[in-house]
């Protein structure tokens, strides 16, 4: 494999293990080095570290860092107030064929911690519930909340449990009122967690909740005017939470909401001029918010959006900026692929045991996460668009029949 043109150069390791099934660190690791304390959820792909040591000019390049000790995806990743990165949980791949890498609905209970210094992962305490496409918060106190997620094939899960760094173990702490994943958790100015929408089936849903640190309760707040999943929350300077976009079921929404803390209730703000899901959502140092890429459709993951927007809280509205390079999305599904190769397997004993491999289980970046759903759901959600484009079709044919 040729070295990288732009940069230092890096010669990469001419091999598939290295190629297609590398252990998931360099992207989420860059993301929290430029970022106070980002969790997100992470997919299976190349390992790789950025660099920040010298000016960006100079620095054009990546490196490998240390590997994972159990390769995952939808996994979250937290920096942690020691300077270390949690990684929690995720979807784990069936490695009972020599040939064949299979990744499954195998979730994992199993967390690590990337230590900087380093450049090396080493295990922390499993979690409770084994889970994937969940959400991972930086609490005000040091410890991370995790929320819901999937718990096995089939299955969502709408518990919720608390990472302490100076014990390494987890412990439960109550559940949600809506199960499901492709729901946001933000953290508050209060220092509660604001959870909103989620796909508990075939629907999404409206509900909004909020943690207290301090009781270790959930409670309802105000409802969302419109139910959605894989939508974007960000933490405006004002205090208030923009939501924005999403699903409803098959089709992306345009719409955005402002949840305030003061009232707890929820009011509409201005529409994107481009309906997304699975796009991004950042806080820039002027107080817009700027949103990138995503998806117009479930079925959509081969034709993502280009385009991206601002919105400006002082009018409550958005407008057009300048187009993404590459038009970005969520890609393919991770639990849908099959990688061939038997230079990817690892051994069985590298793998700690989870204990759930027989269950079902956006900013300040630094306080929100965004979960996504499975395969399985989108497959569910993709029935519904295709009888639903069929009745259309159907009712088009009698209309010009007439």
């Amino acid at each position: 494999m040729k070295s990288v043109k732009s940069g230092p150069r890096i010669e990469r390791p001419n091999s598939t293990k290295n190629r297609v099934a590398r252990n998931v660190a360099g992207l989420v690791l860059a993301l929290v080095c430029v970022s106070d304390a980002i969790s997100l959820p992470g997919y299976c792909g190349g390992q790789q570290e950025f660099d920040q040591s010298t000016p960006p000019a100079a620095n054009a390049g990546w490196a490998f860092t240390g590997n994972l000790n159990t390769s995952r995806y939808g996994h979250t990743a937290t920096l942690l107030a020691s300077g270390k990165v949690l990684v929690a949980g995720g979807g784990g791949c069936d490695q009972s064929s020599p040939n064949i890498r299979i990744c499954s609905a195998i979730t994992l209970s199993s967390a690590e911690l990337y230590d900087p210094n380093t450049g090396t992962w080493s295990y922390t305490g499993n979690l409770n519930v084994g889970r994937t496409r969940h959400t991972a918060t930086l609490l005000s106190n040091g410890k991370v909340l995790v929320v819901g997620g999937e718990a096995g094939a089939d299955q969502v899960t709408n518990t919720s449990e608390l990472y302490d760094p100076a014990t390494e173990t987890w412990s439960s702490t109550g559940q949600t009122h809506c199960a499901g994943t492709g729901h946001t958790a933000t953290l508050l100015a209060n220092g509660k967690v604001l959870v909103a929408g989620s796909f508990g089936g075939i629907g999404s849903c409206n509900i909004a909740e909020l943690y207290d640190p301090a009781t270790g309760n959930w409670r309802t707040t105000g409802s969302l005017n419109t139910g959605r999943a894989l939508h974007t929350a960000t933490l405006l300077p004002s205090g208030k939470v923009l939501v924005a976009g999403g699903l409803e079921l098959v089709d992306s929404l345009n719409s955005a909401e402002l949840y305030d803390p003061g009232t707890e209730t929820w009011s509409i703000t201005g529409n994107f001029n481009t309906g997304r899901s699975y796009h991004s959502a950042i806080l820039l140092p002027s107080g817009k918010v700027l949103v990138a890429g995503g998806e117009g459709h479930i079925g959509d993951a081969s034709n993502p959006i280009r385009s991206a927007e601002l919105y400006d809280s002082a009018s409550g509205t958005w407008r057009v900026t300048g187009n993404l390079i590459t038009a970005r999305g969520r890609g393919q599904e991770a639990g849908q692929h099959q990688i061939s190769s038997a230079s990817a397997r690892q051994p069985t004993s590298n793998i700690p045991s989870s204990g759930s491999h027989s269950r079902r289980t956006s900013r300040p970046l630094s306080s929100n996460t965004r979960s996504r759903p499975s395969a399985r759901t989108i497959r569910v959600v993709r029935s519904a668009a295709t009888l639903r484009t069929s009745r259309r079709s159907r009712r088009r044919r009698s209309a010009s029949n007439r």
